[in-house]
């Protein structure tokens, strides 16, 4: 019985969490372009508007650069070839990496509920807090 009642609540969770990245996403792009989002997106969304461009992997357009996530490099670049609309290419990047965030939590919950039904639930929801909990803190 505990394990059902972990399992509906971890579906709740998520489902929320789902909601709020939705959310998020669909904010003004002022907001999102100005606030919410982190010098390092601007970063990885510039460099890869460039590549796209054919400037290279540069953040000015001239110099080469590097020291990035190579994964992420390539699903914004991904993102920047599909369009050339920056805050498009925000929102999309605020769904995936809020996508990836909650199958995480996800992960976690399916995990760890092997070991007990409450240690799951209680992973996922301290792990899903501290993405809003950083969100706040910016």
């Amino acid at each position: 019985m505990l394990a059902r009642i972990a399992i509906l609540l971890a579906a709740v969770a998520i489902a929320i969490a789902g909601v709020a990245v939705v959310f998020t996403a669909s904010q003004p792009a002022d907001y999102l372009q100005k606030d919410l989002v982190v010098d390092d997106a601007i970063y990885y969304l510039k460099t890869a508007q460039n590549f796209v461009a054919g400037h290279g992997y540069s953040l000015d357009g001239r110099h080469l650069t590097n020291g990035v996530q190579p994964l992420w490099a390539i699903v914004v670049c991904g993102l920047a070839f599909l369009t050339d609309d920056t805050t498009a290419v925000i929102r999309a990047m605020v769904l995936l990496s809020g996508g990836l965030w909650i199958a995480g939590g996800w992960l976690l919950f399916v995990l760890l509920r092997r070991l007990h039904a409450t240690s799951g639930l209680l992973a996922m929801l301290v792990w899903l807090m501290a993405g809003f909990e950083v969100r706040w803190a910016l």
